[in-house]
C-alpha cells in the first residue's frame, strides 16, 4: 500500500478545462506565521459527516491546499479509497494560482480509478481515486470536493489536523451527526479541546473547529509523528456490515463481532485431519507439533490479497484454503487456527497493527485500528506467535514488522489485548568477521562472514530467498564497503525464534588502502565508516526516541605486506552514554594486527536536553571509526 501511495504522488495529470473568472484564496491571505518551515498550507480542510444508521452513513469534504515550493508539491496529490460498499460522487477539482484566479478544473471523468489491492491480489474491490495537478509556477493552491455513501460500517472516519511535517493549517473543521440511539465515541489525541454538541430530537452533532496552526518539523531521534501532532479517534457503538452486527464499545465487544465473523470457517476435509494427526505423530511435545503444522501451511500455501465486500473482514473457509492453496492474512491465519485446532491445539486468531516504525494502538479506546492478522498459541509456560503469509519466515519469528506491540487476540469469549514480544539486545545481532590481506599498492582481498540475527535477519531475508543473481545485487547494494567486487559468496541460516542468517563472501578491496610515497594508511573499520551523526536542532521539542536495542561487532584481521611495518596505530577507544557504548582496540599478531569494535545501542524515552550530548556521543564514534593504521615501508 505504501508503493502505491508513493506511486500516485508521483504521477500527475492535466487538468481538462479552463475555469470561469473567479478568485479565491490568495496566497496574500496566509497569515505569516503559517509560513514558517512550511512546503504547504491547508487553507481549509472541512468534514461533514453522519450516521444515518448502525450500517449506513454519510461524507462530505473539502478540502484546499497552497503549495509554496517544489517539495510541497505532494500534498498537492488526490487520492480517495472506496470499495463495493461505498460509492464517491460528486468530485472535483480546481487549481488557483497565486493570486487566487482559477486557471483549470477537473470532475470525476479527470481523475484516474484504478485498483488499490497491489499484485497479489486475486479477488478484491479496493480501489482508489487520484489525481495530481501540474502547476510550474510557486505558489499554487488545489481545491478538492467529494461525497461518499458508505453501506456497511465498520468503522468512523479519523480527523487528523496536520497532514504530515512541514505542513500548516489556516482553518479546519469537521461536524459529526449521529442519532441519539447510537452515541459517539470520541478521543482526543495530543490536544484537549471540547467540542460544540448541539441536540435534536432525533440527532445530536459534534463541531470541532481549529485555525492556525503552525507547521512542525521532524526531528533526529523523534518519536513517530502520530504522538506529535492532533488528532481526533471516532468509535462506534453500535455498527453494521452485510448483515453482520456488532458493538465496538470494548475490546471484549468488538472480538465477539469478529468471532462471529470466523465461526463455522474452521472445518476441515476428514482427509486433512487425518493427514495432520499422523503429521505430528511422533512429536515429543506440542511445540515440535505447531512447527510442523506451520511448515505445512508455508509449504501449501501461499499469500494472495481478497477484499470483496464482507470478504475484506471476513476469511475464506480453511476447507477451500485446504482445496485451492491460497489466500490473504485472514484466510491462511483462520487455516493454521483450524489446523492446529484438528490436533488438538487452541490458537487463536490476532489483528495487529503492522509496520517497521508503525505506532502501537491505543489500547484504551476500542477500534479498528490494525490492518494485519497473525496467529498467537498459547502453551503453558510459553506463547508462540506465527506470520502465516511469509513462505520463508523461520517459525515462530515476528520481526519488525509486528513485534513489541499490542494486538487483539480473538477467544471463545471475545476480543483480549496482549502484546507481542520484544526481542533483546542480546539476541539482536550484526557481527562482522573478516580477513584481510593488504599488498604493497594498497590493493585487498578479504574473506568475510556477516552474521544477521534477530530484528537484523529481518533485513538479510530478502537476500535468502532470492536468486544468485539477485544476491549478488543485494550485496552490492547493501554491504557498505567502498569500491569492492565479489569474488564468490554462500549463505545458510538457522533458528526459529531468533533466527540468524550467515553470508560469507571473498571480495576484492581495490585501493583499500592509500599509498603515499613509502607509506600506506589502511582504513580500520571495514563496513559503515561514515557514522551517522544526527544534526543539530535548535530549540527542539521532543524527547528522545530510540526503538530497539542492539549489538554490533566486527573482529577484522589485517594481514600486512612484506617489508612494511607499522609507524602508527590509534589507541584504545572507549565511550559510554545513555544511548549506548562504544569500544575498540588494535592487538599486534605477528603478520599484522587485529582490530576489535563493538557497540550497543539502548532502546528508551531520554529527555530532549540529552539531544545535545547524543550529538557528542555520535561525533566521538565516528571520529574513531575513521582512524587509520599507518604502515612504513622497512
Amino acid at each position: 500500500m505504501k508503493k502505491l501511495m508513493i506511486l500516485l504522488l508521483l504521477q500527475a495529470i492535466a487538468f481538462s478545462s479552463y475555469c470561469a473568472v473567479e478568485f479565491k484564496y490568495p496566497v496574500s491571505e496566509i497569515p505569516e506565521p503559517l509560513l514558517e518551515n512550511a512546503d504547504a498550507v491547508v487553507r481549509l480542510d472541512e468534514g461533514y459527516f453522519q450516521v444515518l444508521s448502525p450500517g449506513k452513513a454519510v461524507y462530505k469534504t473539502k478540502f484546499v491546499i497552497t503549495v509554496l515550493n517544489k517539495n510541497g508539491d505532494e500534498h498537492a496529490a488526490f487520492f480517495e479509497y472506496y470499495d463495493s460498499n461505498t460509492k464517491i460522487t460528486n468530485l472535483s477539482a480546481k487549481l488557483y494560482n497565486a493570486l487566487g484566479k482559477c486557471i483549470r478544473t477537473a470532475d470525476a471523468k479527470d481523475f484516474d480509478d484504478m485498483s488499490a489491492a497491489g499484485g497479489y491480489a486475486l479477488f478484491a474491490d479496493y480501489r482508489v481515486k487520484y489525481t495530481k495537478p501540474v502547476s510550474s509556477q510557486y505558489p499554487y493552491t488545489v481545491e478538492f470536493k467529494f461525497e461518499k455513501t458508505i453501506d456497511g460500517l465498520l468503522f468512523y472516519p479519523d480527523k487528523h489536523l496536520i497532514p504530515d511535517y512541514r505542513v500548516s493549517v489556516q482553518e479546519s473543521n469537521y461536524k459529526v451527526v449521529v442519532p441519539k440511539a447510537l452515541g459517539l465515541r470520541f478521543k482526543h489525541v495530543n490536544f484537549d479541546t471540547v467540542p460544540e454538541i448541539i441536540q435534536s430530537s432525533q440527532n445530536t452533532q459534534y463541531y470541532w473547529k481549529f485555525s492556525n496552526i503552525t507547521a512542525i518539523e521532524g526531528e533526529p531521534y523523534g518519536p513517530p509523528f502520530e504522538n506529535r501532532v492532533p488528532y481526533i479517534l471516532f468509535g462506534a457503538n453500535d455498527f453494521e456490515i452485510e448483515g453482520y452486527r456488532g458493538n465496538m464499545s470494548s475490546w471484549v465487544n468488538l472480538g465477539k463481532w469478529q468471532k462471529q465473523l470466523l465461526d463455522g470457517l474452521d472445518v476441515l476435509p476428514e482427509a486433512t485431519v487425518q493427514k495432520m494427526h499422523e503429521l505430528v505423530k511422533n512429536c515429543a511435545n506440542e511445540e515440535e507439533k505447531i512447527r510442523l503444522i506451520y511448515k505445512y501451511v508455508q509449504q501449501k500455501t501461499r499469500y494472495v490479497l481478497i477484499s470483496l465486500g464482507i470478504g475484506g473482514w471476513k476469511p475464506f473457509p480453511a476447507k477451500v484454503v485446504d482445496e485451492v492453496g491460497y489466500g490473504d492474512c485472514k484466510a491462511l491465519s483462520n487455516y493454521t487456527v483450524s489446523l492446529l485446532k484438528a490436533i488438538g491445539i487452541k490458537a487463536h486468531y490476532a489483528t495487529i497493527n503492522s509496520g517497521k516504525n508503525e505506532s502501537d494502538i491505543i489500547i484504551d479506546f476500542p477500534s479498528k485500528q490494525s490492518d494485519h492478522i497473525i496467529v498467537c498459541v498459547p502453551l503453558e509456560k510459553d506463547t508462540i506467535w506465527l506470520e502465516c503469509t511469509d513462505q520463508f519466515s523461520p517459525f515462530g519469528f515476528l520481526g519488525m514488522s509486528t513485534d513489541d506491540r499490542h494486538s487483539l487476540i480473538i477467544t471463545d469469549g471475545g476480543g483480549k489485548i496482549v502484546k507481542t514480544p520484544a526481542y533483546p539486545k542480546d539476541s539482536n545481532l550484526m557481527v562482522c568477521s573478516s580477513t584481510v590481506y593488504v599488498d604493497h599498492e594498497g590493493f585487498g582481498k578479504a574473506d568475510q562472514k556477516l552474521v544477521y540475527k534477530s530484528i537484523f535477519y529481518d533485513y538479510a531475508q530478502e537476500f535468502l530467498i532470492e536468486s544468485s543473481d539477485q544476491q549478488k545485487r543485494w550485496l552490492l547494494e547493501n554491504i557498505e564497503i567502498p569500491n569492492f567486487n565479489i569474488i564468490n559468496f554462500s549463505s545458510c541460516q538457522y533458528g526459529d525464534r531468533y533466527p540468524t542468517a550467515v553470508i560469507t563472501q571473498q571480495i576484492e578491496l581495490p585501493g583499500y588502502a592509500t599509498k603515499t610515497g613509502n607509506r600506506l594508511f589502511v582504513p580500520l573499520k571495514m563496513m559503515d565508516r561514515e557514522v551517522y551523526v544526527p544534526r543539530k536542532v535548535n530549540d527542539r521539542k521532543t524527547d528522545i526516541h530510540i526503538r530497539r536495542d542492539f549489538i554490533r561487532a566486527d573482529t577484522i584481521k589485517y594481514i600486512l605486506p612484506e617489508g612494511y611495518k607499522i609507524e602508527y596505530k590509534p589507541g584504545d577507544f572507549s565511550v559510554e552514554s545513555v544511548f549506548g557504548s562504544c569500544s575498540s582496540k588494535i592487538i599486534e599478531t605477528s603478520d599484522g594486527i587485529l582490530y576489535i569494535r563493538r557497540s550497543e545501542t539502548n532502546k528508551g524515552v531520554f529527555p530532549k536536553t540529552e539531544y545535545d550530548n547524543m550529538i557528542d556521543y555520535y561525533k566521538q564514534i565516528a571520529k574513531a571509526d575513521k582512524a587509520q593504521l599507518v604502515l612504513v615501508k622497512q
